[in-house]
């Protein structure tokens, strides 16, 4: 098993929970011997050697292990109790709440203190993801739009958005513009501001010029000033003195995954936003998840539009254990997924890319080209700490490019 490796005294074990069908299946790296190996209702023993705890009760009659190659054998147990999920380790890692306490956000790549002043204010943001929220509403054929004509896209008190036209439109509600499109672009809307419709919203409210506020707002990648590494972006808008163009800092966005956060009761201690960046990868998804129904996602690079891989959710919430990469020998809530690396495997990548483009199901998730490549150098690592015949989809099935890995929940 490439990349396996082995436990202390033993070989190496993977595991799963499928809650879905109440079952277990487990996956030994070596082959089975009767003399060897027993099972109880809590842990899978080897020479009388607990190997495997089970994260809850099975059926020990059910144990009738097969050889699936000459290095392995799997078992599959049925629960004698489902798992019970907490529900708050679904929330959001980061929310306005629990941010208000905030000591210090440090760079995690150096740990050089960004900040450690008290913010006075802090509130929830609509997702990042609004346009894919639109386009998503969008597709399900909206009956109050009509095709050519231009709309204003709103938030007014909820996350969803929703469409107005120029006679419903209020400046306090504005925040983004757009056309509805002919038909044979199936149901596409253009994200481009016009002329006329700044000009038809100004008459409006003729004490806002909205079109110079939209086009003179700008985000600039903001670098940590001891590492150079990518932290965020400063929000700049433009204003002119004698023709000169003076740029005023008015808003500070941080990557999440780029920063390590304290609080004021625990400063000694990282708070629990410290999180790995596949787990906050894990949050988007499910944050995608509950705004529409998607399991595709295209991920690029934030620099230059690039693509780094295809990421399909195949199972959002799964137990799995893994002797190899669980240094810490224990279950772990995880999310079950299917990729393909653009870089390792390009000609693979372009043939599913190519159809992922024009599939309205599919959604683009953007972050910098060091996290991406992180994401898949991970989830390759992982790959390969998976039972070999367990590593990719079926031969022969139209998703047979993609490889299985784990993102830790």
């Amino acid at each position: 098993m490439p990349g396996a490796g082995t436990l202390q005294d033993g070989p190496a074990v993977h595991a799963e929970v499928l809650g879905n069908i109440q079952s277990l299946l487990v996956v030994v790296n070596e082959p089975y011997s009767p003399d060897k190996y027993t099972l109880t209702s809590t842990t899978l023993l080897r020479d009388q050697t607990s190997i495997l705890p089970f994260p809850t009760t099975v059926y020990p009659q059910d144990f009738k292990p097969q050889n699936v190659n000459d290095n392995a054998f799997s078992v599959r147990l049925r629960l004698a109790q489902s798992i019970t999920v907490p529900h708050d380790s679904e929330n959001t890692i980061l929310n306005a709440k629990d941010l208000k306490d905030i000591s210090t956000i440090k760079c995690r790549e150096c740990n050089a203190t960004l900040s450690d002043k008290a913010f006075p204010v802090v509130k929830d943001l609509p997702s990042e993801h609004w346009m894919e929220l639109w386009q998503a509403t969008a597709h399900h054929g909206t009956p109050e739009l009509a095709f050519g004509q231009q709309y204003v896209f709103a938030f007014s008190s909820g996350r969803r958005p929703k469409f107005m036209d120029l006679k419903k439109a209020y400046e306090d509600e504005l925040f983004f513009f757009g056309r509805y499109k002919d038909p044979r672009s199936n149901y596409h809307i253009e994200f481009a501001p016009s002329r006329e419709l700044m000009t038809l919203i100004a008459e409006k409210t003729p004490c806002i010029n909205i079109w110079d506020n939209v086009i003179a707002m700008k985000w600039i990648p903001m670098v940590c000033s001891a590492c150079n590494s990518a932290v965020g972006e400063k929000q700049y808008r433009v204003s002119h003195n004698e023709n000169v163009a003076i740029p005023n800092a008015e808003a500070i966005k941080l990557y999440k995954y780029a920063v390590q956060i304290t609080m004021k009761e625990n400063p000694a201690n990282p708070f629990q936003f410290d999180a790995s960046f596949q787990r906050y990868v894990a949050m988007d998804f499910i944050e995608l998840f509950s705004a529409h129904a998607t399991y595709k996602f295209l991920i690029y690079d934030r620099s230059d539009e690039s693509i780094h891989g295809l990421i399909w959710v195949f199972n959002p919430d799964i137990q799995v254990y893994n002797s190899v990469s669980n240094i810490d020998d224990r279950w772990q809530r995880a999310m079950k997924v299917l990729y393909i690396d653009n870089e390792v495997d390009t000609a693979a990548a372009s043939r599913h890319i190519e159809k992922w483009k024009i599939d309205k199901s599919v959604d683009k998730l953007t972050y910098p080209g060091k996290y991406c490549r992180e994401l898949f150098a991970k989830l390759t690592e992982n790959n390969l700490a998976i039972p070999e015949h367990l590593r990719k989809a079926p031969a022969g099935s139209p998703l047979a490019d993609f490889g299985f890995a784990y993102l830790t929940r």
